[in-house]
């Protein structure tokens, strides 16, 4: 990922990779690449990520013989317009924050281990007050649903993040670009604008 000085992150790969939970993972060879999105769950100690996909989609097939990979992750991004600098002569841009995980493959078939990576992943996404869980399910459910996915357990190699959020502007531009933000509804990409100003 083409990362000037000025954009890399300051906050760790591990650290963008818990406050989002949705990536693309993506395989090639020298004829083929496969990409799946899919939702994802990290490791306490930041080792392991955990994903399952669909037994009928041939990506998990790929990665027994092709298990290299990488985990894309899309953090928060929007347009900025040149107008909300100090002065217009400028041209638009996108703020964005992202991470890129390599990462190698480990397919898992023992339905227990799966049922224990869902199980942990709709842990992590279900609202703490949420009265649903797997553990709720009856067994007919179960086994159809275990037969129905493949899990992958993603050792990771190397992560690495950016953070492209105006830092190639002044203080004043980049607090207008957060302010412009917020007012969008992007609350959470100005949030770490203007952490990184008061940084």
């Amino acid at each position: 990922m083409y990362t000037p000085d000025h954009f890399e992150s300051q906050d760790s790969a591990l650290e963008m990779l818990r406050r989002h939970g949705f990536g693309v993972l993506v395989s090639a060879g020298q004829e083929d690449l496969h990409t799946t999105h899919l939702p994802y769950w990290v490791s306490g100690d930041g080792k392991i990520i955990e994903v399952h996909m669909a037994r009928a989609n041939s990506h998990w097939q790929f990665l027994e013989t092709h298990p290299a990979c990488r985990l894309v992750v899309q953090g928060d991004h929007a347009y900025v317009s040149p107008s909300w600098y100090a002065t217009a002569k400028s041209v638009p841009t996108w703020n964005y924050e992202a991470v890129h995980v390599d990462a190698t493959a480990e397919l898992v078939r023992d339905p227990e281990e799966i049922w224990g990576m869902v199980s942990r992943m709709s842990d992590l996404f279900e609202e703490a007050e949420s009265s649903w869980a797997y553990s709720a399910l009856p067994e007919s459910m179960r086994s159809p649903l275990l037969n129905a996915i493949v899990g992958v357990r993603l050792q990771i190699n190397r992560g690495h993040a950016k953070q492209k959020l105006s830092q190639n502007r002044s203080h004043a531009d980049r607090r207008r670009v957060a302010e412009e933000l917020r007012k969008r509804g992007d609350c959470s990409l100005a949030d770490r604008m203007l952490g990184l100003i008061e940084d």
